[in-house]
């Protein structure tokens, strides 16, 4: 008598397919229902759609098929991991008690309304496709098995987010192991990175890594996933904080980061005629208030963006440019624009929240139009958030409710007006992005992210927060024409 043949239930019982993300809306979907090839197959398949051209018009990303023409917005969320000591994304190890599978993170991402996963990545350990050791349970992750080069996890997970439709960008991030800690093995602060002319900093060159290793990281990238298999791929953010205090827009050969950034961005066109070239700005400083009121203050890191308008990035070809700021919250650093007044630096001695939403909105928009936003107004390029995110609802220790709010005037800022911010990438997908100034005088840093601790739940805050992204206009996934 022959054996039973073991059907999908059985199949699903043997390898199983991670474990279902709660999100507080009481509605599941039972992935042990469903057939082991959509929930743990062992290749992804190729869901047959156009390759995608990537342009740029009238400050929005538009996406071009031979049969459309759709507007994109990001509703997208950082997801960090292929930039640190092991250069493997963080989370996918699906143990007993913590860990999850692709399938079911795509499938909450999807479901919640995400359309876009931006990766922070390494330059050297793409531009010589390393070989990397994988924590992946590849029981209940078919598809991740024979893992063993950089590039192919890129494309892997590339593929796996495909299967929702959800849209990847990768980052430039760490340049080589030099950016990070030999002692704690993680990823070293920009400001503690060497700059490009050797000084602390950051910077977009160092020792072991140049204009070449950028060419060659970003020809891996194209050769990998140029093509209507990885319609997803929306393009290569140039270079995370690409400079400290000693970086320019427009400077000497070392210095001059527009004149780099476009060397990188015609590499990546010609690579890949199809995708888009994210360009960060530089770390200056803006003047707020008038009189014996006014202050000089740092911007963001990477948010410096007013110098573009007069000296754009000019690529070989046209309308392949967003520019890509970051712009963080009271959680990072309570910067004296969130309040009405303060004093202090980290730790405020004193401080007074703004009463009202509309103050608030106006000092956020003012911050924004001295760092970024008047790239909207003189130029056609778009304007997305590379980074955003803080503490929200109960996280947030300000009396009131400061930090949440800002994050709702972020959100703002991309739902309404009439050249509205393309959208954004929340920070952090990984629960453990620590928070330092979960309150205005508070010592003790809080971690979060948009999933807890096991990777199994939502984070309510973190969700509540990001789910007002779904008024954006025009909010969607990735269009998927038949080729």
């Amino acid at each position: 008598m022959l054996n039973r043949q073991p059907n999908n239930a059985d199949l699903a019982l043997i390898y199983g397919s991670g474990t279902t993300i709660t999100d507080g809306s009481g509605t599941t979907t039972n992935s042990s229902a469903l057939p082991l090839s959509i929930t743990n197959p062992t290749e992804y398949e190729d869901k047959g759609c156009a390759q995608i051209n990537y342009v740029t018009n009238n400050n929005q990303i538009i996406m071009q098929t031979s049969s459309s023409n759709k507007p994109l917005v990001f509703k997208g969320v950082n997801w960090r991991g292929m930039e640190g000591w092991d250069h493997v994304i963080t989370g996918l190890w699906d143990g007993a008690r913590d860990g999850n599978t692709l399938y079911q993170i795509g499938s909450f991402l999807a479901k919640n309304g995400f359309n876009a996963v931006r990766f922070p990545i390494d330059v050297d350990a793409t531009a010589r496709n390393i070989m990397v050791k994988t924590n992946f349970n590849t029981n209940s992750q078919r598809a991740l098995a024979s893992l063993n080069r950089y590039i192919q996890v890129l494309t892997a997970l590339t593929e796996g987010l495909g299967q929702f439709q959800i849209a990847v960008v990768f980052d430039f991030n760490t340049r080589s192991v030099a950016d990070l800690n030999q002692t704690d093995r993680s990823v070293m602060d920009w400001s503690l990175r060497n700059s490009s002319d050797d000084l602390q900093g950051n910077g977009w060159e160092n020792i072991n890594v140049k204009l070449a290793q950028y060419e060659l990281a970003v020809q891996g990238l194209a050769t990998a996933m140029c093509n209507a298999k990885h319609w997803n791929v929306v393009g290569i953010d140039v270079k995370d904080v690409p400079a400290g205090a000693s970086g320019q827009w427009d400077g000497d050969e070392k210095t001059n980061w527009s004149s780099f950034a476009t060397k990188v961005g015609n590499a990546i066109l010609k690579a890949c005629p199809q995708w888009l070239v994210f360009v960060q700005g530089m770390t200056t400083s803006s003047k707020f208030g008038s009189g014996d009121a006014a202050k000089t203050i740092t911007d963001w890191p990477g948010a410096s963006l007013s110098s573009a308008v007069q000296s754009p990035i000019t690529l070989s070809t046209p309308n392949k440019v967003v520019y890509a700021p970051p712009f963080w919250t009271p959680s990072l650093y309570p910067q004296p624009y969130f309040f009405k007044e303060s004093k202090g630096l980290s730790m405020l001695s004193s401080y007074t929240e703004f009463p009202d939403a509309a103050s608030l909105q106006a000092s956020i928009d003012d911050a924004m139009a001295k760092m970024f936003t008047g790239l909207l107004t003189s130029t056609t390029a778009p304007v997305v958030l590379s980074y955003f995110g803080g503490l929200y609802g109960t996280d947030d220790l300000y009396p009131k409710g400061t930090a949440s709010r800002v994050i709702d005037c972020i959100i703002n800022r991309m739902t309404s007006g009439n050249k509205p911010i393309a959208g954004g990438f929340w920070y952090a997908l990984n629960p453990d992005q620590s928070w330092p100034h979960p309150g205005p005088n508070s010592s003790i840093p809080q971690s979060g992210g948009l999933l807890d601790a096991t990777w199994r739940a939502a984070n309510p805050n973190q969700l509540a927060a990001t789910t007002k992204m779904n008024d954006m206009p025009g909010l969607g996934l990735v269009t998927c024409d038949p080729r």
